[in-house]
């Protein structure tokens, strides 16, 4: 099995999904500084987050890694498209929401 972290292959046993606790707690805390961003990203431009949250950026960091965690996991080979690009913006603005739904246009009451 593949540590969903490092990458490092290794031997699953019960309940362990990584390959060490140092790991485990490197991607929980991956994840929570993220998502910290995400809510000061949505504060900045007026947008609700989705209720997904945890599973969408979970599945970035899966896919592209700490590095490249802002992209887009639905269209992850367009390079204009990414949380927070003008493209993200457009969306939400016209279509309600993001093309991953991570930011909700939040509705005028």
């Amino acid at each position: 099995m593949k540590c969903p972290n490092c990458g490092k292959e290794f031997e699953p046993r019960f309940t362990r999904k990584y390959c060490s606790p140092a790991c485990s707690y490197e991607f929980m805390n991956t994840k929570k500084n993220f998502i910290r961003k995400l809510k000061t990203m949505a504060e900045k431009y007026g947008f609700e987050l989705s209720g997904n949250i945890q599973k969408i950026v979970k599945a970035k960091l899966m896919m592209f890694g700490k590095k490249e965690m802002h992209r887009c996991p639905c269209d992850g080979n367009n390079p204009d498209r990414f949380c927070g690009s003008e493209l993200c913006i457009s969306d939400v603005k016209t279509k309600g929401k993001c093309h991953c739904g991570l930011f909700l246009r939040k509705d005028k009451e």
